[in-house]
């Protein structure tokens, strides 16, 4: 068997954009791990998914990066909203000529124009309870006016109906008004996102169950086909909203579930991108995170991915010992985050200065050299913070656990013997152990995780996200606060917090929830995750952002 590397420099040929003449479609050739069961954008959220929904649906609003690669939510298939009434009242105008894609449910073969309508429609399908919608309990429950009474109802009469007046989706000409129950800062946000994509009704009533196998949307390609081998085919959507876009006349997904096979055939021009894991990215780029030179003098180039991911450590702040402050702060002291972080994560990784993603736009309010000092190397101190605590030498103490969900692979293990090396010079004894994920999660709720490594990954587009794990009121579990972290202080700031719209004045509570993070220390924030791609020569406009996996403008340029 050819080993990996080989397989790697099979050949160094790149993907041409596959037209020979004029009249020829532009092609571009993707890859998939899986297999969708359904497109359907309430029915399945998984990452793999994604990818396809965002190529098809759109939502009303768009997340978007500025030129400086951070977070920036846009008008979508809608304006921007307006905010009203404390901000229980988001006003949504759509905008003129956006279309669904031509298909034979609507009359005459032709994709009717978006209304207000159906933004309506696509909340109320969600708390249909015929509807096994992934995101009602989590993201609509409660939170419009009337809208739970109308599924109750449903529920009752066995009948949803959808022409129903509900209180809180009040439609006009042009303009839906969302009624809210109380404030919910967190839909500006949400409905950038491909849970809230606006589908036509009418494809629903056609197609029923298998609209998930022929979706309809408003996004820059159509569905096309899906063949026995799994490869997904979309085309270009020639009424899409934007002129000029999108730029590829055919998107192929492959089904290719090996990395060792997608790698292969990348450089034999088999695909036009691939993915960049800890498995091959030491055969791809250099010591200094370049991409390697025989790859790129043949035009294969880096496309950085936006972090939107955070790595951490969490203290169980129940613990005996690591209840102690002045212990989690040793621990946080002793670390060689940097060496580390590079065993576990290869070079695709920026260190964690803050419990979220410097993508996010909130990250510019505080003084990064303040912060790397933070994060700084320094065991005198921890030494000196172990002996404050009654532990000198960590006299006392016992062997901590250091608890993984998943799998404990070669990297893990390398970056555990850094762990493991490194409190032991200022007194410390730690084990590792994996454990599934339910296991994981078991402990943590119980009260017997110490230490668990773990990622929390976005799940809509706001700092808030992310700052409600360190919040205690509640299910601290369900929340994402593993390690039970208590603060009155936090908490009081984060329930005002999370009542209030991005601006000047939910930042100063920001700084003031982070300061509070950094002084008890309930995290040891290691780094976040930056998920590349290479693509070949030719491939121009592409951005990896897995909060808008749009293909649209995504070029080939003829070789």
């Amino acid at each position: 068997m050819r080993s990996f590397l080989a397989l790697v420099t099979l050949s160094l040929s790149v993907c041409s954009q596959n037209r020979t003449s004029e009249n020829e479609p532009v092609v571009f050739r993707h890859f998939t791990p899986v297999v969708p069961w359904t497109l359907d954008p309430a029915l399945e959220n998984h990452a793999n998914v994604l990818k396809f929904q965002a190529q098809l649906f759109e939502p009303p609003l768009e997340m978007g990066l500025d030129s400086k690669g951070r977070v920036k939510i846009q008008a979508g298939i809608c304006e921007l909203p307006k905010i009203g009434d404390g901000g229980r009242s988001l006003k949504l105008k759509v905008r003129p000529g956006v279309r669904f894609h031509d298909d034979p449910c609507f009359a005459g073969g032709k994709g009717r124009e978006v209304t207000p309508s159906d933004i309506k429609y696509m909340l109320m399908r969600h708390a249909d309870p015929d509807v096994p919608s992934r995101y009602f309990a989590a993201f609509v429950a409660g939170r419009f006016t009337g809208l739970d009474a109308w599924r109750e109802r449903s529920a009752s009469e066995g009948f949803a109906d959808y022409d129903a007046a509900v209180a809180g989706l009040e439609v006009d000409e042009d303009t839906i008004t969302l009624g809210l129950t109380a404030a919910y800062p967190q839909l500006y946000s949400l409905l950038t996102q491909p849970w809230a994509s606006i589908v036509p009704k009418e494809a629903i009533a056609r197609y029923g169950s298998g609209f998930g196998q022929r979706p309809i949307g408003t996004g820059p390609f159509m569905f096309k086909s899906k063949d026995a081998l799994g490869t997904i085919t979309m085309v270009k959507n020639p009424t899409y909203r934007i002129r000029g876009r999108p730029l590829i006349d055919e998107l192929r997904f492959e089904h290719v579930p090996t990395l060792e096979a997608r790698t292969a055939r990348f450089h034999n021009g088999d695909l036009h991108i691939l993915d960049v894991w800890s498995q091959n990215q030491d055969s791809l780029f250099d010591r200094f995170g370049k991409v390697r030179s025989r790859f790129s003098k043949v035009g294969i180039r880096a496309a950085r991915g936006t972090e939107m991911e955070i790595s951490y450590f969490v203290f169980n702040c129940k613990n005996t010992f690591l209840g102690q402050a002045k212990i989690r702060h040793a621990i946080r002291l002793a670390l060689d985050r940097r060496a580390f972080v590079r065993a576990a994560e290869g070079r695709t990784y920026k260190l964690a200065d803050l419990p979220f993603p410097s993508a996010f736009p909130e990250s510019t309010l505080f003084d990064r050299q303040r912060l790397a000092g933070l994060g700084r190397l320094d065991r005198k101190a921890a030494r000196r913070l172990l002996a404050e605590a009654g532990h000198p030498g960590g006299k006392g103490l016992p062997e901590f656990v250091v608890d993984l969900p998943g799998h404990l692979g070669d990297r893990e293990k390398a970056a555990f013997k850094i762990l493991k090396r490194d409190l032991a010079l200022v007194g410390l004894k730690v084990q590792m152990r994996a454990s599934p994920f339910e296991e994981f999660m078991q402990r943590a709720k119980s009260g017997d995780l110490q230490i668990g490594w773990v990622r929390w990954y976005a799940d809509y587009p706001d700092v808030e996200n992310f700052l409600i794990l360190f919040r205690h009121a509640g299910d601290p579990a369900a929340n994402g606060n593993h390690g039970a972290y208590v603060s009155p202080e936090y908490d009081r700031l984060y329930e005002r917090m999370a009542k209030m719209y991005p601006g000047a004045a939910r930042d100063v509570l920001i700084k003031q929830m982070v300061a509070i993070v950094h002084r008890d220390c309930p995290w040891l924030m290691l780094y976040y995750s930056r998920a590349d791609r290479l693509v070949a020569k030719g491939v121009t406009g592409y951005r990896y952002n897995v909060m808008n996996l749009s293909m649209r403008d995504v070029g080939l340029v003829p070789k």
